[in-house]
């Protein structure tokens, strides 16, 4: 005999795994919303663990901090597929979680917190989804000190390219028009 239940579960997994990686253009499309002169939010990749489980296993999640709330996919767009399979998620849907919760519940590591401009600077200069690291981070925070301290002197970037593997590279139609170099 069929059991309904037992195939309705293993359908939840499958799409849960397909959600998976969701919450990185999520997070993206946030953050680009977002004033750039806004400091109260920050875009933040990092390593979350499945929370609830005798063995902890970490993956890959972007998030969104404003203030003392977090904002990510699996409670702000996730919908019916996340509740049903994380029903204790309820009373934070469409509304985001206290940082203080998410973090206790979720215990993120290695994390990269990025403000709008800096979010928006790693996603053109390291495309792709996947974590940032420090290291992506502080080359980004380098070299717009370095732009805006040319800009500053009146230094021509055609004439010193501090973005030497930039040949192909071509502006995101929305990317606004002060911040084009």
């Amino acid at each position: 005999m069929l059991d309904i239940y037992k195939i309705a579960g293993r359908f939840l997994k499958k799409m849960a795994a397909k959600a998976c990686g969701l919450c990185f253009g999520w997070a993206t499309n946030y953050i680009k919303s977002v004033d750039w002169d806004d400091t109260d939010t920050v875009m933040v990749h990092g390593m979350i663990a499945e929370p609830f489980k005798k063995s902890v296993k970490y993956y890959n999640h972007a998030w969104i901090e404003k203030g003392d709330m977090v904002y990510d996919w699996q409670v702000m767009e996730g919908g019916k597929l996340i509740l049903e399979e994380r029903p204790w998620m309820k009373p934070f849907y469409g509304i985001g979680f206290p940082k203080e919760v998410f973090y206790s519940i979720f215990e993120p590591k290695d994390i990269v917190k990025a403000n709008p401009e800096e979010a928006m600077l790693l996603n053109v200069r390291f495309p792709g989804e996947g974590l940032w690291t420090q290291d992506q981070l502080d080359q980004v925070q380098q070299t717009h000190r370095e732009i805006m301290m040319r800009k500053e002197l009146g230094i021509d970037e055609e004439e010193d390219d501090i973005w030497d593997d930039d040949e192909d590279f071509e502006w995101p139609p929305d990317w606004p028009e002060k911040y084009k170099i």
